[in-house]
């Protein structure tokens, strides 16, 4: 028995709990802002909250699917030459997305090699973490985006204006940009703490006619 059929023997016995789940493709969400983006190539993440992929080719297959492609063959045959070649990834360079401030993450960069890896780290037992790794973090602005839509909602629909990006070094290793987005409504440019410190919109109630009560 090959390698590759031992390693893919191997799996169908574990048959570890994210075998049979797909990847899914990634959908930017509309009308959602940005408060900042994190960047290093040396970050870690844990494989099990990856949920998905940016290579449409790879998008909405299993993890078993991929495992058993043709494409995979070779690369679970390089580990009979060098065990060690999936513990190096500093020769097979994988990035990662996470568009929810690394509670999900996609992969951004080679979905093969990333099956292949967390298969191996299953039947291995060697744990879910990955390190090592490009990884970028998008954090959502949350409070700025459903203050929009509740403006929206009230028939208030600020105008976006554009978006400035600062770039600054956290350390070594990371790099953030913060996001600066513009708005304007009724001619007046509005900045963020402007938007958030918008009132909400007083609703009024229908008058209840005076005679109303008066008969019973």
């Amino acid at each position: 028995m090959t390698l590759p059929d031992t390693f893919r023997s191997l799996m169908r016995d574990a048959h570890p709990d994210f075998y049979d789940t797909r990847l899914l493709p990634y959908v930017p969400p509309q009308q959602d802002y940005c408060r900042e983006t994190r960047k290093t190539l040396d970050g870690s993440l844990n494989l099990s909250k990856i949920v998905g992929t940016l290579e449409p080719e790879y998008a909405g297959k299993s993890w078993k699917e991929i495992l058993d492609a043709p494409d995979c063959t070779q690369r679970i045959r390089d580990m009979q030459e060098n065990p060690n070649a999936y513990m190096d990834f500093s020769a097979k360079p994988m990035s990662f997305f996470s568009p929810d401030s690394g509670i999900t993450w996609y992969v951004a960069h080679n979905t093969r090699d990333t099956v292949i890896t967390r298969a191996l780290y299953a039947v291995t037992a060697h744990g879910d973490y990955l390190y090592g790794v490009s990884c970028e973090i998008r954090i959502p602005d949350y409070p700025l985006s459903h203050k929009l839509m509740e403006l929206t909602l009230d028939g208030r629909c600020p105008q976006w204006l554009d978006t400035r990006a600062t770039v600054r070094k956290q350390d070594f290793s990371w790099e953030t940009t913060l996001w600066t987005h513009r708005f304007q409504m009724n001619g007046k440019p509005l900045s963020r703490a402007d938007i958030l410190a918008l009132p909400k919109k007083k609703t009024r109630l229908p008058r209840r006619p005076f005679w109303r009560g008066l008969f019973r």
